[in-house]
């Protein structure tokens, strides 16, 4: 069969071995980043799931404690502990999650009473 095809007969081997015809997945068994420590993602995961904020408020609030996270390390991050998405929720005061709704008013300046 090596020769028919021109494939190496260690390839051959190797299929007949196989329990299945099936491609074997490639890349790591369990995805791990490269650029953020177990610790750093413990904190990514326990800061999304206590504010859950949007993707880049998280960053801007992230990159002060965690220096090299960038948007997508972040977003990679995100996906990997199926966080990336946030529910599509509405509170009472019809403001969707991640957005604030802020009510400007007028005040006078404080009295001062000189002696």
């Amino acid at each position: 069969m090596a020769k028919r095809y021109g494939i190496n007969p260690k390839t051959v081997a190797k299929w007949k071995r196989r329990g299945s015809v099936t491609d074997l997945k490639t890349g790591p068994k369990e995805p791990k980043s490269t650029s953020l420590s177990v610790e750093d993602e413990a904190i990514i995961v326990a800061f999304r799931k206590h504010t859950l904020l949007p993707l880049d408020d998280c960053l801007y609030a992230l990159q002060a404690t965690i220096p090299h996270l960038t948007r997508s390390s972040l977003h990679r991050c995100l996906q990997r502990h199926s966080i990336s998405r946030l529910p599509e929720v509405e509170d009472g005061a019809g403001t969707s999650r991640g957005s604030a709704r802020i009510d400007i008013c007028k005040t006078e300046p404080p009295v001062t009473l000189c002696h």
